[in-house]
């Protein structure tokens, strides 16, 4: 009985542990809604819109600081919500309701002042569900959804039309979630529970996609980096969560499957190696430090529920879930700090300390300019010995004085690792050895 009350300690105190290292990533911002925020969009650091359960639309101007309540003019559950500009905005509603009188379909939501008045219209062909839309432009737009995987509209919304599908794969399974990475390579997804995911690829412009079967449970979201690789997440209750990546455009995909319960809702990269998803209706996030290619769980913050995630930059992100909840990314946690005010008389990088380090090591460097008058971003970037990025610890404009900031490596093989410093007119590189 001793032994079993000492695992049940263990295991609260590891918990606990858990989660106060997630809390002190994100942090709880004040909100006048109850209701769950199912999605959100932000056009910067300031400006963003949450949305979600019985017609609700918050937005902010100042970072999360403050939120005011938005009139959507519909009190259905609203999915999906993006933002072009601080001023030209969409969003979708599901009809599900069981009155006779309202027709199942989709009600499209559209701004053209920040949401200050919101105009409603019940997407024409009903029983046509819509479960994403962006925009590229103030012209061109995507939804995704069912029967019509993908719509498109060269009119600002006034007029949709199916996209063309290559019919060598799926054409008609439902997609979850559009993204593009310019106007010519955009990845769709989405699936049938218990019987696939799949995503959709175009690479001219939209006018043409090729679908294809990728995963056993639907994807939810997808992260292109660049015109090659692009990561995709999503998953079901008995699978757990899955993770699809490529490297040659969508021509193949990689399949990891995942020992963790729930399904990722969202993805976003808060930098190229660093991303976040949360888990929904379980309490956690799936985190990667390497791109991508694996993956930690983190519980969130209170246990809270989250269903949308989004990084504006590498400073600042946000996450939305149920009860109105808003959490904001606390840069803070990235452990970088200054440590002297004095302005050095030259740019320095120094040796790492411990070193050998295991699995944690400071790094310590001067900058003799202010990099925030120059506009001027301050680098400092692991290597591993073949010259692959491992991890940006610093990107950003900072003023003259002495710094230092902690890399961990406990996701890396023992070995030597390279970090540099560069900005614009000073690079050096330096070696250290990581022993397990």
């Amino acid at each position: 009985m001793v032994f079993v009350k000492k695992i049940i300690l263990i295991i609260f105190f590891i918990s606990c542990y858990s989660a106060l290292q997630s809390q002190q990533y994100w942090i709880k911002q004040n909100t006048p809604v109850t209701k769950k925020l199912a999605v959100c969009s932000f056009v910067d650091s300031l400006w963003g819109w949450a949305a979600g359960d019985s017609g609700t639309i918050i937005r902010t101007t100042n970072g999360g600081s403050n939120w005011t309540i938005q009139q959507s003019n519909t009190p259905e559950n609203i999915n999906s919500v993006f933002f072009l500009n601080y001023n030209l905005g969409w969003a979708l509603a599901l009809v599900v309701s069981d009155n006779p009188e309202n027709n199942f379909g989709t009600v499209i939501l559209k701004t053209t002042n920040g949401g200050i008045h919101w105009d409603t219209s019940f997407y024409p062909e009903v029983s046509t569900f819509l479960f994403c839309v962006l925009f590229l432009d103030s012209l061109n737009g995507w939804m995704g959804g069912y029967p019509n995987p993908i719509l498109h509209t060269t009119n600002g919304g006034q007029n949709w039309f199916p996209a063309y599908i290559d019919t060598t794969g799926p054409t008609s399974l439902p997609v979850r979630h559009i993204t593009f990475y310019n106007k010519k390579f955009g990845v769709a997804c989405g699936g049938i529970p218990e019987l696939v995911g799949h995503v959709y690829v175009t690479t001219d412009y939209g006018n043409t996609w090729k679908g294809k079967g990728v995963a056993p449970e639907p994807l939810n979201s997808t992260f292109i980096f660049d015109s090659l690789n692009v990561v995709g997440l999503g998953g079901g209750p008995d699978e757990g969560p899955s993770i699809v990546s490529t490297s040659n455009s969508g021509s193949n995909w990689k399949l990891v499957a995942l020992p963790y319960w729930g399904i990722p809702f969202a993805c976003s990269f808060r930098t190229r190696l660093e991303g976040w998803s949360p888990m929904g209706y379980v309490p956690a996030f799936l985190k990667t430090d390497d791109g991508g290619i694996t993956w930690g769980q983190k519980n969130t913050p209170d246990s809270a529920q989250l269903f949308d995630i989004k990084f504006t930059d590498y400073r600042n992100g946000f996450c939305v879930g149920d009860s109105g909840v808003v959490y904001k990314f606390n840069y803070a946690a990235v452990n970088i700090s200054k440590i002297g005010t004095n302005i050095p008389s030259s740019y320095k990088l120094f040796q790492n300390f411990p070193n050998p380090f295991n699995p944690a090591t400071k790094i310590k460097f001067d900058l003799k300019e202010d990099g925030r008058l120059k506009k001027e971003d301050v680098k400092l970037v692991i290597y591993d010995i073949t010259g692959r990025e491992i991890q940006t610890l610093v990107n950003e404009q900072l003023s003259p004085g002495t710094y230092e900031i902690t890399f961990n490596g406990s996701n890396l093989s023992s070995g030597i690792y390279f970090y540099r410093l560069t900005s614009e007119n000073y690079s050096q590189t330096m070696k250290m050895l990581l022993i397990k």
